[in-house]
C-alpha cells in the first residue's frame, strides 16, 4: 500500500493487554469440567473477549486503513495476505463463540472446535505464509489468467472444506468419532470433495513459490558436477577504458624570472 506501520501507545498498550489477558482465557476449554470454579468460568469467557478487542483495533482496523483508498496494486501477495486476515478474522469469531457458555453448552466437543482452527490456521496462517512466499520471490507470477484459476480452486475448496466442518458442529456431529452419527459421514464425503480441490490450487500456488526459491539460490553444479571448475577457466574478454592523462605545463623562464623580479 506504500504506508507506513507507524507503532504509538495505544499500539502497545492493545498488544500488551492481549500478552496478559490471553494465557488467561484457558478456562473457556474447561467450561464442562465439574472440577472447575464458577468463577473460573467467569473468568475465562471475561478474559476471552476482552483480549479479542486489541486484536480487532490493532490488526484488523490497522489493515484496512493502510490499503483503504491507497490505490495499491492488488497481486498474489496482496490478495492471500488480506484473505488470511480475513480467514482469521472468522475463526477468531468463532472460536468466541465457542468460548460464550451458553453456546458452549451445544458446541462443546462437536465439529465446531476444529472448525474455528481449520479456519485461522489453514484460512489464515496458510494464507499468510503463501503471501509471504509470493512477495519475497518478487512476484515473478504466470500468467494472470493461470493465477486466477489456482487462486478460485484454492478458495472454494477452502470455504467449502470448513462450511462442512462448521455444518456438523450446528448438527451436533462429536468431533474425534470413528463412526460419527448422521449426517456425519455425508459431510465427510462432501468435504473430500472440497479438499480435492483445495489441493489442486495449493499444491500449483505451493510449486510456483518453491519454484521462486529455487531460483533465487542457483546451485553451483546445476550444468553438471565440474560446472564451476569450467567457469573458473572460461576465458574472458575485459574491456579496458582509454586512460585519460593530464599534461602539466611548467612556466616559461621569463615568466620565472618575471615573478622573482616582482
Amino acid at each position: 500500500a506504500g504506508r507506513p506501520w507507524n507503532t504509538n501507545k495505544i499500539y502497545a498498550l492493545s498488544w500488551t493487554t492481549s500478552l496478559i489477558f490471553v494465557p488467561w482465557a484457558w478456562p473457556h476449554h474447561l467450561y464442562m469440567d465439574f472440577v472447575q470454579a464458577p468463577w473460573l468460568q467467569l473468568f475465562g469467557e471475561a478474559s476471552t473477549y476482552i483480549a479479542t478487542i486489541p486484536s480487532a483495533v490493532v490488526t484488523i482496523f490497522g489493515a484496512l486503513l493502510l490499503v483503504y483508498r491507497s490505490n495499491m496494486r492488488w497481486r498474489i501477495g496482496s490478495v492471500f495476505f488480506m484473505a488470511g486476515l480475513l480467514g482469521w478474522l472468522v475463526g477468531g469469531i468463532a472460536a468466541m463463540l465457542d468460548a460464550t457458555i451458553p453456546f458452549n453448552d451445544v458446541l462443546h466437543n462437536t465439529l465446531w472446535v476444529p472448525a474455528h482452527l481449520h479456519t485461522y490456521l489453514l484460512g489464515g496462517v496458510v494464507l499468510f505464509v503463501i503471501g509471504f512466499a509470493s512477495y519475497f520471490v518478487g512476484e515473478k507470477a504466470p500468467p494472470r489468467a493461470i493465477v486466477k484459476v489456482w487462486e478460485w480452486l484454492f478458495f472454494v475448496g477452502l470455504v467449502g472444506f470448513l462450511l462442512m466442518f462448521y455444518a456438523g458442529g450446528i448438527d451436533g456431529v462429536p468431533r474425534r468419532e470413528a463412526t460419527p452419527p448422521t449426517p456425519g459421514p455425508q459431510l465427510a464425503a462432501i468435504a473430500t470433495g472440497f479438499v480435492v480441490i483445495l489441493l489442486l490450487g495449493m499444491t500449483a500456488l505451493l510449486a510456483w513459490s518453491a519454484g521462486g526459491f529455487i531460483a533465487l539460490f542457483p546451485l553451483a553444479d546445476a550444468a553438471g558436477p565440474n560446472a564451476a571448475e569450467a567457469r573458473a577457466f572460461t576465458p574472458t574478454t575485459t574491456t579496458v577504458a582509454p586512460r585519460r592523462t593530464t599534461r602539466s605545463i611548467s612556466p616559461s623562464p621569463q615568466r620565472q624570472l618575471r615573478s622573482r623580479t616582482w
